[in-house]
Parts: C-alpha cells; structure tokens; sequence
C-alpha cells in the first residue's frame, strides 16, 4: 500500500474533528438540526485551517443516508464516494483554473438536473475569488435561485475580492487560525498514534512555522519525521531540517546583546548563516523573541500570549526581570526596522550583523520619577548656597573658573568637559548656523540638518524642528551619529529631540533660509551702493533734473537710470 501523507491520513471525517472551528462548526450542526440550510455558503479564512475540509463534510451531512444528519455515518455508499472524491452529487470545482464565462454556463446546464444518489446536488468552488466579473454575472441569477436541490460552498482565502452583490447573497463564515496550544493537542495526539517519541520544543518550532495552519503543520511535521526516521523529534534536528532559528540560539542570541558580547553575537549569525538558517526567518524570530521578553516583563499571565513551553517561559521571565525599564521597547523599535531590511537586501547578513551591534550600543532611558526627584535635589542645595560643601568654605578659584563656564548661554555651550590641550581648542560655534555647518563637514551623511531650525538648545539638549517628515526621518535614522558629531564638537553628550513642524510663533530659520538672506542681504547693499556712486552725484550736479528709482545691475554695481 502507498504511503499517505499526514496531511490526507487524519483528515477529519466529521464537524467533531475539525481542529480550532468550533465557532463554524456548531453553527453548521444546529443549522442541519433545524433543518434551517442556507443555499449558498462562503468559507474564508486562511490556508490550511479546514474549509475544504468543512466544504466535504457538510455535504456528507446533506448526501448520507441519514441525511439531513449533523453527523454523518461515513459507512454508508455515499459518505465514502465523497471520502474518495468520486461522487457524481458533490463536484469539486478548481475556480482558479475554471474562471471563465463558459465553465459557468457549463455548471448552469448541469445544475438543473436532479442528484443521482443523494438528496441533494452540491457543488464546491475553492478558490472562488479567481473568477472573472463575467463568471460571477453569470452565476449571479442561478446563486439567487438555484433548483430546490443544488447546494453552492465556495471557499476562498481573499474574500474582499469577492463582489457586494455575491456577498448579499450567501452565509459567510470565518475560520480562524488555529491557536498553538490547540494545535500542539492535536499533532501530540497524531505523533502518539504514529508511535513517535518527540521533544515538545520540536513541536513548538514546527507549529510556529506553520503559523497557525494545521495543513501546514501536517507537512513540515512529515518532513521532520521523514529526516529522523525511528530517532524521534528532537529541537535541534528540527531547526536543522526546516533552517528556522531554535528557542536556545535565540536565548543565546539575547544574552550577546545584552552582555554587549559582540564576538559572541557574531559568532551564533556565522554559525547560523553556516548551517543554512534563514537569516530573514531569524531576524524576525529574534524579533519574536524581543517581543516575548517585552509581554512577560508586561503583562501577569504571559502563558496565553506566549507560545512557549513551561521552562521556556520560566528562562523568559528570570531574563526580563533583569532588565531595565524601558529598555526592551528600544530594541524592539530599533531591531524592527532592522528586520525589514534584513528582508529586503541583496547581503542580508552584513544588515543584520551591524543591525545587531547597534542594539549593544542602546542605553535605557533615565526613569521620569528618577530625573525628577535629581532636579529637587539640585533646587535644594541651590538654594542653600549654590551646591557647595556643608563646611561653609568658598569655593576654590578653580571652582569659581567652573561655575562660570557653567553659566554661559544656551548658544555658548559650556568647555569644562573638554580636555585642555597642548595645540589650540578648535572653535566651537557660538550659533545654531555655525553649528549645523560643523556638524555636516564632520558627517556628510547628516546634510538633511540644513533643513531644521533651532527649537532648543542647552548644554544638556537640541531640540531640532523640522517641515518635512521625509528630512526628519533622514536624521532620526542617524541619531547615534549625530550625538557623536555633537560630542566631537562640542566636547560633551547632548540629547536630541527631532519634531516635526512648528512649535513657537517666532519661526527659526534653517541653514538654507540663512544663506538665501545672505544672499538678499548683499543685493542689497550692493544697491544702495550704486545709488549713493559719486558717478551720480556729479551728474546730477551738472545736468540736474529729478531721478526716478534707479534700475540697478547689481552684478557691476553700477547704476543705470534714466533722467527727465
């Protein structure tokens, strides 16, 4: 006998055995109960979760000898002709390769006569929103009103392609995708009734690169068997066959960042790369895995949310109660943007290994109540002096050096954190124009800054204001540059603020908006020069006359005017 795959071995033969769609299912048997059968039904929802499956069963229901039964006996001559998909009342109908208007007149001609068998005819169109607009005019009269024998099914994954008036017209019913831990119940039970030993972390990397399809499951979980004959499923030798990351080399993974271990970081993306993972399919895993340490840090009762096991959940939390508040949030915004282009380079490693450096480079945000309760303290010994020692001394003339600097404006950033040097101190800008020219020779790659303005700027931060979304988001995916920029600069770490639009009435001017006043400036001096040119001043004196406002060429600075 030839070997069936798993797929087709436990197909479920009745609405009990259909995994995850009770929703659908029950409201079926109730309705067969009540005799109350629709004539047309729409089954959507994604690949693999049962609508064929459930397709086939409600016409045994309707076809059986017991018919209408929510329960089909699946003995009976009926029920195994549409087992084996060889009965004449129950078509099955491809509408991805039978789309036209002439298959559709085909299914109107045939429709009109009585069933062979059973009581009623029912025809199934899978993948039904591939067919033309004709098509479904054709059908629309006949789905309106079919013969009191004829049952429609259709089944599709994209249901929004579907017509309003098709839609009008039938009972529409979602499948969902199938949960994990359902999901994980059933393959047990499958690999039990296999006689084959597993490892229930294999189990949770099969189900989650089925992504909830119980098809799909079936299929990669005969891949993995076919692979480790009579050695049972183990974690490893499934990451190996299917080339997805484990739950260890993630926890690995995350344990390299954040030790800040860039060796080690390197060294498990090389050891992946070499046994042929997808790096793509790893990134977004670890980004998985971020998202899990951020739900267990989060929330009180994780297991719902987290497809983990038991142990793995307990690694999950020991790991994310290390962590400093607000950090988990940076690295799954950074390492998103990360992964997406992960997917999309042509050298996917090389993004994914820097996008991986970056993260050990993150530092968490200072806790609001923690900066807050430093302000008071500072307000406090202010107050009572200024921050000197208890003792009452005055302070060393040194000290007095550096309270000074400490003093300047906003737009004379202090030098105490500078280093003194042998050779002379570069200048350091004393405005906001100087500033963004230093910053752009320094790092070419920030020239969108000519386009901001100056919002804010102390010794501790630069609030940079933008017009523009696009140059905005130019500088926000160089902030670590920028900072560095600022620190070679200005000789200390400032904080950056990037917003977009207006916040002050008095509207700064950006580097460009600068250099055109420049411009208008000096056109306009040149100008005044030319009226006031001795040239004319003789010229008038000899011949007199009223002058008219001159027309000057600002280029030779000369006036050409024209006398009365």
């Amino acid at each position: 006998m030839s070997y069936l795959v798993l797929a087709r071995k436990y197909r479920p033969q009745s609405f009990a055995d259909i995994v995850g769609q009770e929703h659908v299912t029950r409201t079926l048997e109730n309705a067969i109960a009540q005799n109350r059968i629709h004539h047309a039904f729409l089954f959507t929802g994604a690949r693999g979760v049962g609508k064929t499956t459930a397709a086939r069963i409600l016409a045994k229901c309707l076809s059986c000898e017991k018919a209408p039964t929510p329960t089909p006996c699946n003995e009976c001559e009926a029920c195994k002709e549409i087992t084996q998909g060889s009965s004449v009342d129950v078509q099955e109908i491809d509408a991805a390769s039978n789309n036209g208007v002439d298959s559709i007149r085909e299914l109107r001609e045939a429709i009109r006569y009585a069933p062979v068998r059973g009581k009623k005819k029912v025809y199934i169109l899978d993948e039904v929103h591939m067919l033309s607009g004709g098509a479904w005019n054709a059908l629309l009269k006949t789905l309106e009103e079919p013969p009191p024998h004829a049952i429609f099914v259709f089944a599709t994954t994209d249901p929004h392609k579907l017509p309003a008036t098709i839609l009008s017209r039938v009972q529409r019913y979602d499948f969902k995708l199938v949960p994990s831990k359902i999901l994980s119940t059933h393959l047990e039970g499958i690999l039990a009734h296999e006689k084959i030993t597993f490892e229930p972390t294999a189990l949770q990397l099969i189900i989650r690169e089925s992504g909830g399809s119980v098809r799909d499951s079936l299929s990669l979980l005969d891949q993995v068997i076919a692979a480790t004959g009579d050695a049972g499923l183990t974690e490893k030798m499934t990451a190996q066959i299917l080339g997805v990351a484990d739950r260890t080399l993630l926890f690995e993974l995350g344990q390299a960042i954040l030790g800040k271990d860039a060796d080690r970081a390197l060294e498990l993306v090389d050891a992946a790369y070499t046994r042929g993972y997808d790096l793509a399919q790893l990134s977004h895993a670890f980004l998985g895995h971020l998202r899990d340490l951020l739900v267990v840090a989060s929330v009180k009762t994780p297991a719902n949310l987290v497809d983990a096991s038991s142990a793995e959940l307990e690694s999950l939390k020991h790991a994310a109660t290390k962590l400093p508040a607000g950090l988990l949030e940076m690295l799954f915004d950074r390492f998103a943007r990360t992964a997406e282009e992960v997917s999309r380079s042509p050298v996917p490693r090389f993004v994914l290994e820097v996008g991986l450096i970056e993260l050990m480079r993150v530092e968490p945000l200072e806790d609001l109540s923690g900066l807050i309760g430093k302000l008071e303290a500072l307000e406090q010994r202010v107050e009572k002096g200024g921050g000197h020692s208890s003792g009452g001394s005055s302070p060393s003339p040194q000290q007095s050096t550096v309270n000074s600097q400490q003093s300047t404006s906003p737009a004379e950033p202090s030098t105490v954190d500078r280093q003194p040097s042998t050779s002379a101190a570069p200048k350091i800008p004393t405005n906001f124009t100087d500033l963004v020219e230093a910053l752009i020779t320094i790092e070419p790659r920030l020239s969108q800054l000519a386009q901001s303005r100056k919002i804010e700027w102390t010794d501790q931060k630069l609030t940079l204001g933008f017009d523009k979304d696009f140059a905005a988001d130019g500088i926000r995916e160089r902030v670590v540059q920028l900072r560095t920029a600022l620190k070679t600069i200005l000789g200390k770490e400032l904080a950056v603020e990037i917003i977009v639009g207006a916040l002050e009435p008095a509207r700064s001017e950006t580097l460009i908006e600068v250099e055109q006043r420049k411009d208008d400036e000096d056109r306009e001096k040149r100008r005044q020069e030319a009226i006031t040119h001795p040239m004319r001043k003789a010229i008038d004196e000899t011949f007199g006359g009223t002058w008219k406002d001159p027309v000057v060429d600002v280029d030779s600075a000369l006036p050409i005017t024209r006398k009365e």
